[in-house]
């Protein structure tokens, strides 16, 4: 006879499963890519029609046209068939760098701009990397002590935390082992302020990210904050 806790266990793996093919299904839909208005221009790609065989995706333009790839001969045939490109003045797109030359060709007076989405993916990356890191440096009781809720912990924003999940990041600064956990989650929350903080002054956001990246450790352990940040400076 199952017991009470067994029922529990049994739904939450149930919960668990649709939540996989839910994030499943997602992941297959296009991603928002929409023409807001004459002045601003956003697209995307996605990987859900993959050609058979090959390594080639779809790529989205707007939320009604889509192409068979996002090399320049293909986005500079079909951008030069948009009206008005003149008017365009800013394009947001991810950091493939080959959109550099198809924007500047297409629509001469505009400004490529990386969205922030992609650029502060790194930072979670990073930590990510920190993380691991510690992980595979600990007994396998502390393995199993320290990973339980705590990887979704490190990634949730600070402003956005339970009491019971600051305690964890506080317990974080006092445990030795654990202290560049502390570590990687300031530098990913002081990322992601130089964009919420300083979206009024390019000035001040240059500033802070001066001042963020002088803060990464030498530590090999960031490595990969400083990697984000050579990226930063590659598209600034």
């Amino acid at each position: 006879m199952l017991k009470t806790t067994d029922y529990k266990l049994a739904d939450t793996r149930q919960i668990f499963r649709s939540m996989q093919k839910i994030r499943s299904i997602l992941r297959s839909l296009i991603l928002t890519v929409c023409i807001t208005n004459a002045s601003k221009m956003t697209w995307n790609e996605m990987r859900r029609f993959r050609k058979p065989d090959t390594k080639s995706s779809d790529f989205v333009i707007t939320d009604y046209d889509m192409l068979q790839g996002r090399n320049q001969i293909e986005l500079g045939r079909y951008f030069s068939k948009m009206p008005n490109r003149e008017r365009v003045l800013w394009v947001c797109t991810d950091m493939y760098r080959p959109f550099e030359k198809s924007i500047k060709d297409a629509f001469p007076n505009a400004r490529w701009v990386i969205d922030h989405y992609h650029v502060v993916a790194y930072a979670y990356r990073a930590m990510n990397a920190v993380h691991i890191a510690i992980q595979s440096g600990l007994s396998k009781a502390d393995r199993i002590k320290t990973k339980k809720g705590l990887a979704y912990t490190l990634r949730t924003r600070l402003k956005n935390m339970t009491p019971e999940e600051a305690a964890k990041i506080r317990e974080c600064r006092t445990t030795e082992a654990l202290k560049p956990l502390a570590v990687a989650f300031d530098l990913k929350e002081d990322f992601f302020n130089i964009y919420d903080e300083n979206l009024a002054s390019i000035d001040n956001a240059k500033r802070a990210f001066e001042d963020w990246e002088n803060s990464i450790p030498a530590d090999d352990i960031y490595e990969d904050f400083r990697k984000l940040a050579k990226t930063v400076h590659n598209f600034y």
